[in-house]
């Protein structure tokens, strides 16, 4: 028998031997190519599988490959400029209906050589996986990993080069996916140039994440700097000043974002869709010139960024704060000569010049 589904040709055989009038052993095979599916949610799938269902009625099991050719995810997402909140959007999958009276078991090998992708307003990521589903039709089990093997990820305007990530699913009771990902951005403020990497280790439930900076800053700082586009860069003055005023202007810089957090993300997807640019972001902050009193001064950043090619991608990025002394421009070009070399041309603040070279190593 054959049949269509998803556009693609499918082919059953086998037999079901009967008891009477009842089902009494299954000995099924399935084969599709080329089938088109919106799953799992979100996702435009292409998909081969060789399936087959053998067992007797009361024990049958679901065996067999799925091998997906093409996954996307290229819904839009509206980030709500608190990085934890949108993370934290994401649930453990798990059996969420009730019992079913078909004792269904699976043994089905899922494998995606590099074509799993999310390509989207906030992300480019291609990723590999080679997974195994176990467990039963109630409560399906999911064991393998999964490997980012390059992306991006643009946030609050700044863009973060994927270097490491891997989901692994090894809970014998329960889907939980185990991330490791390693995650960099490059940072300029005036004076200073840093890199800086996020780590995330853990579960939706627990994660545990790090941040650092080369050169190095405490990770107050560090948030601050992510925050506002402003750091302390002389030592006296960070070895002086209490521990609390930078929290303090960490709170500042957050609750300036969240006040005006719907009117800049509603601006910038309108200029996005209206003029083909990638990114378009106006990140506000509160500043305290002087340290010392408690006059804030109100100001914002605003970043464009273009993807010319799969390889360049161009970053503009210019203050907009009252103040001349702390008005900047910064234009930055990367250029991923290869999955690990790439250059960094940039126009500094005070209108210089520099070229960068990163090397990635993986060791």
């Amino acid at each position: 028998m054959t049949a269509r589904l998803g556009g693609g040709l499918v082919r059953f055989g086998g037999r079901i031997s009967l008891a009477g009038y009842r089902p009494a052993e299954f000995n099924i095979t399935a084969t599709g190519e080329d089938m088109r599916l919106r799953y799992p949610e979100g996702f435009r799938s292409v998909i081969d599988a060789d399936l087959s269902l053998r067992g007797a009625f009361e024990a049958p099991v679901l065996g067999g490959t799925v091998t997906v050719k093409s996954s996307v995810w290229s819904r839009r997402v509206e980030a709500s400029g608190n990085f934890l909140e949108f993370v934290g959007r994401a649930t453990p999958v798990g059996p969420g209906t009730a019992p079913s009276s078909f004792p269904l078991r699976f043994d089905v090998r899922l494998i995606a050589p590099s074509t799993l992708r999310i390509d989207n307003n906030l992300a480019r990521i291609v990723s590999s996986a080679d997974l195994v589903l176990r467990g039963t039709y109630d409560k399906p089990l999911v064991f393998g990993r999964a490997e980012i093997e390059r992306g991006e990820v643009t946030f609050e305007g700044k863009r973060y080069v994927v270097t490491h990530g891997t989901i692994d699913f090894s809970n014998p009771n329960q889907i939980e996916p185990f991330f490791d990902v390693e995650a960099e951005t490059r940072l300029r403020v005036p004076g200073q140039n840093y890199t800086v990497t996020l780590n995330a280790v853990g579960t939706f439930t627990r994660f545990q994440w790090g941040l650092n900076s080369d050169p190095p800053l405490p990770t107050v700082d560090v948030l601050a700097m992510l925050l506002n586009d402003t750091a302390r860069t002389d030592p006296e003055l960070a070895a002086l000043r209490r521990p609390d005023e930078a929290e303090q202007q960490l709170l500042q810089a957050r609750a300036a974002q969240l006040l005006v957090s719907p009117i800049s993300s509603g601006v910038g997807r309108v200029v996005e869709q209206t003029f083909g640019i990638d990114t378009f972001q106006i990140t506000p902050s509160l500043t305290d010139p002087t340290a010392q009193s408690s006059r804030l001064i109100p100001g914002a950043r605003l970043t464009i960024g273009k993807r010319i090619s799969n390889r360049v991608y161009l970053t503009f990025s210019q203050s907009l704060s009252a103040s001349s002394t702390t008005r900047d421009q910064v234009i930055l070009l990367e250029y991923d000569q290869s999955d690990r070399l790439s250059w960094v041309l940039s126009q500094n603040e005070d209108r210089t010049y520099a070229l960068d070279m990163r090397v990635r190593y993986v060791f």
